[in-house]
């Protein structure tokens, strides 16, 4: 049986809703139909989440433009770096540069048994200043991860540093679809 971008994608929205995670159609978020960042959940949790760390709306903002500000003419290596951002986390160099470097997750992996902070160098840096100008598009994707797995390509070859909570992660992923969908 062939394996289709269909059934990948139904083997992730299941493993996510096991995880509690609900599903939620893309035409149900607001959103422009072209952009894949929710800018405003996203601004809303890194709000909240950093709100200790008295992370400042400029901030929030330049993570976002960041984000945006990769090229959607290389798909692939667009997808790959924003992956890395989102499983190892980035330094964001702070506006008032009297304070800390703030270590930023855009995901919420504090529960998972094997997070812990990176030591300096395992994850890039980000400036917390906003630029001039910034791309209007960013491509986020998830499935290349999965489906180069599932060809037997070992995507984290070209990592430095995968924490261990991602690796977790990943391996999960990887079981509960070759578990679910028969190849």
């Amino acid at each position: 049986m062939k394996f289709t971008e269909a059934q990948l994608e139904s083997a992730i929205i299941e493993l996510l809703g096991v995880e509690g995670y609900p599903h939620v159609l893309g035409e149900a978020i607001e959103r422009q139909p072209q952009e894949v960042l929710i800018k405003a959940d996203l601004r809303a949790f890194l709000a909240k989440r950093y709100a200790a760390d008295h992370i400042t709306p400029q901030e929030i903002e330049a993570v976002i433009k960041q984000l945006e500000a990769y090229s959607a003419a290389d798909l692939y290596e667009s997808n790959k770096a924003v992956m890395k951002l989102i499983s190892d986390g980035f330094l964001l160099k702070r506006e008032d540069r009297s304070q800390k470097d703030l270590y930023i997750q855009l995901i919420d992996y504090s529960e998972l048994v094997a997070f812990r902070e990176p030591n300096p160098g395992e994850v890039p840096s980000m400036v917390g200043l906003l630029e001039a100008e910034a791309c209007p598009h960013v491509i986020v994707g998830v499935a290349y991860t999965l489906q180069a797995s599932l060809k037997g390509v070992d995507i984290t070859t070209n990592c430095q540093a995968v924490p261990d909570s991602f690796e977790i992660l990943h391996k999960k992923t990887l079981q509960f679809v070759k578990k679910n969908i028969k190849q």
